[in-house]
C-alpha cells in the first residue's frame, strides 16, 4: 500500500506542479499555490504515516521522501517549459 499511495502522491504533485508552471498571471500563481499549501501537508502526513507503518528500512524511506519531495518541482520546470515551447512565451513564475 505504501508504494501505490507514493506513486499516486507523486503523480498528483507533478500534475499540481505543471498547473503552476503554465500558469500566466500572478492571480492564478498564487491561487494554485495556496490550494497546494493547504492540503500538501496531509498528504506527506499520509505518505509518512503509511511508510512507517510498512517498516521500511531506512534507505527506501528516504529515497521515496526525496522522489515524492521532487516532483512538485519537478512539474513545475516542465510546465513552464512546455508553456513556453508552446505558447511562446513564459509563465507567471
Amino acid at each position: 500500500l505504501p508504494f501505490i499511495l507514493l506513486i499516486v502522491l507523486s503523480v498528483h504533485s507533478f500534475v499540481s506542479g505543471t498547473a503552476v508552471g503554465v500558469a500566466n498571471t500572478p492571480e492564478s500563481v498564487i491561487g494554485i499555490l495556496v490550494a497546494i499549501v493547504a492540503h500538501k501537508w496531509i498528504e506527506a502526513f499520509a505518505l509518512g504515516s503509511s511508510m512507517m507503518k510498512s517498516h521500511l528500512n531506512k534507505k527506501v524511506f528516504i529515497r521515496s521522501i526525496i522522489g515524492y519531495t521532487v516532483m512538485e518541482p519537478l512539474g513545475v520546470v516542465v510546465g513552464a517549459s512546455l508553456s513556453f515551447f508552446v505558447v511562446g512565451t513564459t509563465a507567471a513564475i
